[in-house]
């Protein structure tokens, strides 16, 4: 079966969205975005913005090295 992105985005439940919301509200304040840009608030929604992407090209990541693995395995 060849991979297909919105197979991966069937895999985001409201569920894992809140957990990644969690994760990345702990580190918007995270010294990569420090002193970046002239307005605090704009800077905490491009922090935001930013990890969110990363955490789901991570996730995206994951997925895609596991259906590469399936489609690896021989069939019975």
């Amino acid at each position: 079966m060849p991979k297909d992105f919105d197979n991966f985005l069937k895999t985001l439940t409201p569920e894992l969205i809140k957990d990644i919301s969690i994760r990345v509200s702990s580190n918007v304040n995270d010294s990569l975005f420090e002193n970046t840009f002239s307005d605090e608030k704009d800077t905490q929604i491009i922090a935001t913005s930013f990890s969110c992407a990363v955490e789901l090209l991570r996730l995206y990541h994951e997925w895609s090295c596991t259906q590469s693995n399936l489609e690896s395995q021989p069939s019975h």
